[in-house]
């Protein structure tokens, strides 16, 4: 699963807001989605997008590190929340933030959270 977000901006502000319809956008366009949904947090007053999407095979998750990679470049405010659920349960969640985050550390955040079997 991946929460997109943008430091110091409400989940539900609409420059938030824009920045996950980007990400949906260029996720939608690699075929990557394989749901997604935006719910209300449990405890909290704020509201949360997430996509979960389909990685599988060294290729995919290249094209996700560069997807990845390009959309928080687009603005330094960004931030991703990799998370991996297994029968509803949270077992794994990493985050990645900074514009000039590199794919090596994308790549290792997103090793930590998929299974590459």
């Amino acid at each position: 699963m991946v929460s997109p977000g943008l430091t110091g901006v409400a989940d539900d502000h609409e420059a938030a807001l824009s920045a996950a319809d980007d990400l949906r956008a260029d996720l939608l366009e690699q075929g990557l989605i394989a749901h997604d949904e935006g719910s209300d947090v449990p405890g909290t007053k704020g509201w949360e997008q997430y996509l979960t999407i389909l990685v599988g095979g060294g290729g995919a998750l290249g094209s996700v590190v560069a997807l990845f990679h390009a959309w928080l470049n687009r603005d330094r405010r960004r931030f991703l929340i990799l998370r991996k659920r297994v029968d509803g349960r949270i077992v794994a969640e990493v985050e990645i933030a900074g514009d000039t985050v590199s794919d090596e550390t994308i790549r290792a955040a997103l090793e930590q959270v998929v299974d590459l079997e």
